[in-house]
């Protein structure tokens, strides 16, 4: 006290400025520690309820017959004036149509999945080499291709529509693809099974490790898969299937599969 009483009354106001000064920069250094410190037990206590959940995979399956099918006719008409194909071709589509719509095939199931139109050149190929300077190719004509696909929901009928598109004019029939028409509803009982099975799961290593399972923290699909329509090929060509009937043609089962991993909080 003696020191400070010899200083003049300025200095000892700067003193006590100087004093307030330090005492309020301890003050607020200490508040920013202890707020620091708050902010870094928080984290490192949400990291430390992150690390406690268990990540489980579920799988379900289901098997099911396929209830349509999916073919292609193909109508190619080959002439030498466009106009003229044109025509020939869609006189032989408009008579397949007409015969599926007679076997009970809705406007809806039966669409125009190609139309082409190509020019036909003719190549007058070297008779010896080397070979002389050729002439462009000459144009001879126009083929008109037609690719008509149909969705077939009897699948009993099948056969007799490949032998009938035939019959009535198709040049070819391309691959038939078995389908399930409601695919959603089959994946949605694929998930459900697979959930049920992640529960299952979850609930088994819980019960191993001693801990009780919270709420669910993340959930993960991978869906739909995998997956394999059930495909088959015939293919006529000149009217016929080789002089015998139609092949008869099974749609065989498929499976869908759904894979889920579904996250747990325990404690």
């Amino acid at each position: 006290m003696m020191l400070y009483n010899e200083f003049s009354k300025k200095s000892q106001q700067y003193l006590r400025v100087l004093w307030v000064v330090l005492f309020v920069g301890v003050t607020l250094s200490a508040f920013a520690f202890a707020y620091s410190y708050v902010i870094n037990a928080r984290r490192e206590l949400k990291s430390t309820n992150e690390m406690r959940q268990i990540s489980v995979i579920g799988e379900g399956k289901i098997v099911r017959k396929p209830d349509i099918a999916v073919f292609t006719a193909i109508v190619i008409t080959d002439g030498e004036r466009v106009g003229k194909v044109q025509s020939d071709n869609a006189k032989n589509a408009n008579v397949i149509i007409a015969f599926l719509k007679e076997r009970g095939i809705q406007e809806e199931d039966i669409r125009t999945a190609q139309y082409s139109v190509e020019p036909q050149y003719e190549y007058i190929p070297c008779a010896h080499y080397p070979c002389p300077a050729q002439n462009p190719p000459a144009l001879v004509g126009y083929r008109v291709r037609n690719v008509i696909e149909i969705k077939v929901r009897k699948l009993d009928m099948i056969d007799d529509l490949l032998e009938g598109v035939v019959e009535n004019g198709a040049n070819e029939v391309g691959s038939v693809v078995f389908d399930i028409d409601d695919k959603k509803a089959v994946l949605a009982e694929a998930r459900a099974q697979a959930i049920a099975d992640a529960r299952r799961e979850a609930k088994s290593i819980a019960a191993a490790l001693g801990v009780r399972l919270q709420r669910i923290a993340g959930f993960y699909e991978s869906g739909g898969g995998p997956y394999y329509p059930v495909r088959a090929f015939a293919e006529a060509k000149g009217g016929d299937f080789g002089g015998s009937t139609a092949p008869q043609i099974e749609p065989g089962s498929q499976q869908i599969v759904v894979n889920v991993t579904v996250v747990f909080e325990f404690r």
